[in-house]
């Protein structure tokens, strides 16, 4: 087998296009020649493992034995905690914290001075109800002046109204457009 051969056989092997036939033959190529090309070394040493596999003496059952041994292993060394036990111990930790800060809350409740209570602070309630008014006044203005950007939809619903009419006068062409295909239906019989 020449170079060029060989070449094409190992993008075949590659796109998974060989024969095993093929691979024997490019397996032993890649043994027997010595003055490989250095882009070709991984392959041959691909392949020489490959070979070195299939002369090994160890029984495939003994191989899927020594393979599972190492998962359990593997799997014995990586112990956690599973999730629905870190949701479960997260829960009661989000409860206990909730807890804590309750209890302390209470425990350094400010003392009552009077700034925390709502007292009256008018006697006369005529004096209340002129203060109350002025405020609900001044509230109502700054509601008013947000508001008035919005005035132009007033004549927006002017030229709603305007395409109102003009869909009465749709209805009334659709009539006329019905009374001329009577027309024409009288004309043809």
């Amino acid at each position: 087998m020449d170079l060029r051969k060989a070449e094409q056989l190992v993008r075949k092997y590659y796109s998974g296009e060989t024969s095993p036939e093929e691979e024997k033959a490019l397996r032993e190529y890649m043994e027997s020649c010595k003055d490989l090309p250095e882009y070709l070394a991984p392959e041959k040493e691909l392949f020489s493992m490959y070979s070195r596999a299939a002369e090994s003496d160890m029984p495939m059952e003994e191989y899927m034995e020594s393979l599972e041994k190492l998962i359990d292993e593997q799997a014995r060394k990586r112990i956690g905690i599973s999730r629905p036990v870190l949701h479960w111990v997260s829960g009661i930790a989000a409860g206990l914290a909730i807890l804590l800060g309750s209890y302390l809350m209470v425990l350094n409740k400010p003392p009552d001075d009077g700034r925390i209570a709502l007292k009256d602070t008018y006697t006369d309630p005529q004096q209340a109800y002129e203060e109350t008014r002025k405020v609900l006044l001044y509230v109502s203005e700054k509601m008013n002046e947000g508001t008035s950007p919005l005035a132009g939809i007033s004549k927006m619903n002017q030229s709603m109204e305007n395409l109102q009419k003009l869909n009465n006068l749709n209805k009334g062409v659709s009539s006329l457009q019905m009374l001329n295909l009577l027309k024409n239906n009288e004309k043809n019989n």
